[in-house]
């Protein structure tokens, strides 16, 4: 498959081709555009092939070779983008969160029912081998019914290094800034355990003046199964990474990096380690949207599924000033 990539930032570089790389089978990057020739030509470095540079969108659409596009753009052009290549039947897979907010989220819904089903949201979570093997578990009765899911998350974003030094981050339009684009990353493995999410109540503060916004928050989940949840999350405190631990009727479970560890017994005294090959989940997101780009349906790039976290995020935003 010819990929045309539209965007060449940190994401693309960091997180995307080492991806691609190992898909060298399905995937050939023959075009490139992005904002300045400078990152797309760093792009193009890192490459094995020789991409043709674009300088504009009108020169990509009247001259490029490609089958399929990745947009890994700040979240306010993906309406745009995304509509220019599914009015010409192009598929698209596009960096999350799906749009600015939960209203420009269903103008994109609506512009996938128009030209069809054409655009995959890369949530690289809803891929990552530990949840996919605790969600097994969960459906397996492994702990019982669950019941309570807490979901932490820490780190501290610098302001002149990595993704603290994007101005659009630093000024986001996108609705809670890192709560939105890191976010819904949360979101995604959340409800992909525990189902849909019924109320969620939160409250934040911003720490750090460069991160934007509100960058240190905790919130009450309810879920429409009736189990409840605590999410907690930082971009403006040091701390140690993700963990994961849902409770059950006859046990619990974590997720730290990659394993799952099954506890049960009457204190949890017994336990059973399942180790996962150590992934991102980005390998798997772009072998499972070849596959859609082939005709094969996909519930994990599902842009309706990418909508949802997004307005999980903005209803517990919201709730900061109720």
């Amino acid at each position: 498959m010819k990929l045309a990539i539209v965007g060449c930032g940190l994401a693309v570089r960091w997180l995307h081709l080492p991806a691609l790389e190992k898909l060298n089978d399905q995937y050939r990057v023959t075009a490139l555009l992005s904002r300045t020739r400078k990152s797309a030509e760093g792009v193009a470095r890192l490459l094995p092939n020789d991409p043709i540079i674009f300088e504009s969108l009108e020169g990509l659409l009247a001259e490029g070779d490609f089958d399929a596009v990745l947009l890994s753009l700040p979240t306010e052009h993906n309406l745009f983008y995304i509509e220019t290549f599914l009015a010409r039947n192009i598929p698209v897979i596009c960096e999350k969160p799906i749009a600015l907010n939960t209203a420009q989220g269903k103008d994109i819904l609506s512009i996938v029912e128009k030209y069809g089903n054409l655009l995959y949201i890369a949530e690289n979570y809803r891929h990552m081998p530990q949840l996919h093997t605790a969600k097994e578990l969960i459906d397996a009765g492994s702990i019982g019914a669950p019941k309570v899911m807490v979901w932490s998350q820490w780190g501290c974003v610098q302001p002149d290094e990595g993704y603290g030094a994007t101005e659009w981050r630093a000024n986001p339009k996108h609705v809670g800034g890192y709560l939105s684009d890191g976010g819904v990353h949360h979101m995604a493995g959340i409800r992909f355990l525990m189902g849909e999410v019924f109320a969620i109540k939160g409250y934040g503060f911003q720490q750090l003046a460069h991160t934007g916004s509100v960058d240190t928050y905790s919130a009450t989940l309810e879920f429409e199964s009736g189990a409840i949840g605590s999410y907690f999350g930082t971009y403006g405190l040091t701390g140690g990474g993700d963990l994961c631990m849902v409770r059950g009727t006859q046990g619990y479970l974590t997720i730290e990096n990659e394993k799952v560890t099954v506890y049960t017994g009457v204190q949890g005294e017994f336990s059973k380690v399942y180790a996962v090959e150590p992934s991102m989940g980005y390998y798997e997101e772009f072998l499972d949207f070849f596959h859609f780009c082939e005709g094969r349906d996909s519930l994990l790039g599902s842009p309706a599924a990418a909508l949802e976290d997004l307005r999980a995020i903005e209803r517990m935003v919201t709730s900061f000033s109720q």
